[in-house]
């Protein structure tokens, strides 16, 4: 199926209706100074997920990216939510595009600058099509002018355009001198694949304390526990069982301050049953317990953690849809936390979740210094199937 770019809709607005005429919808929205952007993006389109791709910012601008697949046709609403009252409308462009790879990219490039001119390398092949997209913070119509070999689709408050695929496609534009945001993106040609996605694993029951033994209700698939040591204290964990059988270390994190350790357990035994911490040294302060439930019972391998005094704790992973990412964060006593990245609090300010994507980040709100223990766990079965691709 040959590549199409039907239509295009520009607005400064959360909440723009876009009439789709093609497969998918792709989904530019920046912001001008980031003290006013959004603390966290989810998106929808008449309904329907939009899958995040990428994201640059810096202090003086913020850009999303976002693909919603198989869209529905005709008009609707995209819908743009934030956890943060305070952020500003972005401009926003969304591209009907056919012939695409139904699936979310993984090749792109961008940047964020202050010059008249922008260019990106995009890691392409042939038969593919590359799209890009730039935002000038005071720029408006008939100013943006794309490089060679590029076809423009827009060229308004954003400029938009394609270009044939090749091994390194370049994305380039001149414009008046201002700073500006500029990503491109490598589309796949369709071939035909169809992804089936595991079902997406949930969290059952959550629990909490300052002493061990706790009691705790297992009801998953896998149990995660996290041992945060007090401030300063710098401890070491010798072991953790549950009901006497021994969870696994996965990772710790630490800044010299704050100390967090994960452990797992597959299979564990159902019901409630103590949850007893050995503490090789350092003092414990707490305990944060989570039940996975609906996920394939393997160790985890994406995780990452951060600790230390930011008052925006952040971790950045690499997964896909097919994930659950959990998250365990513990600090100083008496401080409300908030999220920041579009999860849902499964224990009130302590442990959050949320589906997982190619670039994944679980971002907090909490004024102090804090420990943040992130693992992805992926969903049970999914596979890829090959069907014949249409000719057209």
């Amino acid at each position: 199926m040959a590549f199409t770019f039907g239509n295009v809709t520009e607005g400064s607005t959360k909440t723009p209706t876009h009439n789709n005429n093609g497969e998918d919808v792709y989904i530019f929205a920046s912001y001008g100074l980031l003290g006013t952007a959004p603390n966290n993006e989810d998106m929808t389109y008449g309904g329907r997920t939009c899958h995040f791709i990428c994201e640059y910012a810096d202090a003086y601008f913020h850009g999303t990216l976002w693909v919603c697949l198989n869209a529905p046709t005709g008009s609707n609403v995209l819908q743009i939510s934030d956890t943060d009252y305070n952020a500003s409308t972005p401009w926003v462009l969304l591209v009907s595009v056919t012939g695409a790879k139904q699936a979310v990219p993984t090749s792109y490039n961008g940047q964020i600058g202050n010059t008249s001119s922008s260019s990106r390398d995009i890691t392409s092949a042939a038969g593919h099509k590359v799209l890009d997209f730039i935002r000038g913070n005071t720029l408006s119509g008939g100013v943006y002018v794309a490089g060679a070999g590029q076809t423009e689709i827009r060229d308004d408050n954003i400029g938009s355009s394609h270009e044939d695929g090749a091994g390194t496609v370049t994305m380039s534009w001149t414009f008046p001198s201002t700073r500006f945001i500029h990503i491109g993106v490598d589309l796949p040609p369709d071939d035909g694949t169809i992804f089936d996605v595991p079902s997406i694993p949930t969290v059952g029951n959550t629990g909490q304390g300052t002493s061990s033994p706790l009691s705790y209700n297992c009801n998953g698939d896998i149990l995660c526990v996290g041992v945060f040591d007090g401030e300063g204290s710098l401890g070491t964990v010798s072991g953790v069982t549950f009901n006497g059988v021994a969870l696994t270390s996965l990772f710790s994190e630490s800044d010299g301050n704050w100390l967090g350790h994960f452990w797992y357990l597959l299979n564990p035994p159902q019901g409630t049953y103590n949850i007893a911490v050995t503490m090789g040294s350092g003092t414990l302060a707490k305990i944060l317990v989570a039940s996975i439930q609906n996920c394939s019972v393997v160790a985890p391998t994406i995780y990452n953690g951060y600790a230390g005094l930011n008052s925006y704790p952040e971790n950045d992973l690499v997964c896909s849809e097919a994930y659950l990412v959990l998250d365990m964060v513990w600090g100083r006593v008496g401080i409300t936390r908030e999220l920041r990245s579009g999860q849902t609090m499964a224990l009130s300010d302590v442990i959050a979740y949320k589906r997982g994507a190619v670039d994944y980040w679980s971002r907090w709100y909490t004024d102090t210094r804090e420990c943040l223990l992130s693992v992805a766990f992926r969903g049970l079965g999914g596979r890829t199937l090959q069907i014949p691709a249409l000719i057209g």
